[in-house]
């Protein structure tokens, strides 16, 4: 019985405006944002770190995928299959050939994104066992993600036969080979919960504002929503490996895949962000009366909490006499006062100058200068 011919309707659909959009989108953006991300670091920072590579190297990658995606669409990426080997049957094989070779490129920009998001918290952490724990994260990730780049093509004893149906070749039993992408695209989407979650134990301790310490940890869990996103790709799996319309059903997937890695590179981009909106809102930045507690002091020193720069504490002790004892200057007790924030002089409790002293106390003062950058944080 001969196959009923396709309706002209369904041949007309096509998701190739859809997958172009959205590929593009899920590229500008990123370009944006780590553009941003640059000028912060060597401009205002006057630093690039290990991260910053990193995230550039991510970028570059997820803009070739990008190209790889358009030129498949211009071939007939998002059409039926009937529809490809009806109107261009030249182009069956090139656009099964695009479709395979962009999957490394998206599959190391999702890795190398989630690096240098590692990358940065490890300047957060100061237990070590969060160090290791990070390192962990990051080389299984690659590790993982870069055998899934090569298994794509060697799961089939001839390569070829994975873009051209006409080639026979001995393949994995699909299961087995579902059962890697799965566990890979699991592990992955993992990955993304961890590290977006983490930050709110690390900065849980650390001596900020507690509003300041929930917008950072906010910001440097926007990666929540990219594993949200990576769970579903991981529900598109089966489907696009069985499809019998591959140029059209592989349409959702590419569309998660690109989604998820532009969340994963603006995510890693956002905290960075931070010194240049200080500088571009510097009312943001607006010195405040409140102060940290420096400890593991002898003394108790203060300093404000919301600008960096130089800054000068004045540190006084007063040895009283002990009346009860002959040894007055082993026995003495000491009293602390604070001294004004500026070093323009000693103020009082309410932040009045301090009258001189009139009991014959024995008083140091001693002025510390300390030097801070809040935006070290990231």
């Amino acid at each position: 019985m001969a196959a009923a011919t396709p309706s002209p309707e369904y041949l007309a659909e096509t998701r190739g405006p859809m997958i172009r959009t959205v590929t593009w989108l899920s590229v500008i953006f990123p370009i944006l944002f780590v553009g941003l991300r640059v000028y912060t670091r060597l401009f205002v920072r006057k630093v690039f770190g290990l991260d910053d590579w990193v995230i550039v190297l991510s970028l570059i990658l997820l803009i070739i995928y990008g190209a790889i995606i358009e030129a498949a669409v211009q071939k007939g990426l998002g059409r039926h299959i009937e529809w490809v080997l009806t109107f261009a049957p030249q182009d069956a094989v090139p656009v099964a050939l695009l479709g395979q070779v962009s999957q490394p490129f998206v599959v190391m920009s999702c890795a190398l994104g989630k690096t240098s998001f590692s990358i940065s918290l490890m300047r957060l952490a100061a237990q070590r066992f969060i160090h290791r724990f990070l390192w962990f994260i990051v080389v299984t990730m690659l590790t993982l993600h870069i055998l899934i780049s090569i298994i794509v093509f060697v799961h089939c004893e001839d390569p070829r036969t994975t873009w051209n149906p006409a080639i026979v070749s001995k393949c994995w039993h699909p299961n087995a080979y579902l059962g890697v992408l799965y566990f890979i695209g699991a592990y992955s989407a993992a990955t993304d919960f961890i590290l977006a979650l983490l930050p709110w134990a690390m900065l849980w301790n650390l001596n900020m504002k507690n509003k300041e310490k929930f917008g950072v940890a906010v910001a440097m869990s926007l990666g929540v929503f990219a594993g949200a996103i990576a769970v579903i790709k991981c529900t598109k799996l089966k489907a696009n490996a069985t499809s019998t319309d591959p140029t059209y059903d592989v349409g959702e997937l590419l569309l998660t895949a690109c989604a998820e890695n532009a969340l994963i590179i603006m995510a890693a981009c956002i905290p960075t962000l931070r010194p240049m909106l200080r500088k571009v809102f510097p009312s943001t930045a607006k010195s405040s009366e409140n102060s940290h507690r420096l400890k593991n002091m002898n003394n108790i020193m203060f300093v404000p909490k919301n600008k960096a720069g130089q800054w000068s504490a004045l540190i006084e002790t007063e040895a009283h006499p002990d009346h009860t004892s002959d040894n007055q200057s082993d026995k003495s007790i000491l009293k602390e006062h604070r001294g004004s924030m500026n070093g323009q002089g000693n103020a009082g409790p309410a932040g009045e100058p301090a009258s001189p002293a009139l009991s014959p106390h024995i008083r140091k003062t001693m002025s510390v200068n300390v030097s801070y950058d809040r935006s070290n944080i990231i």
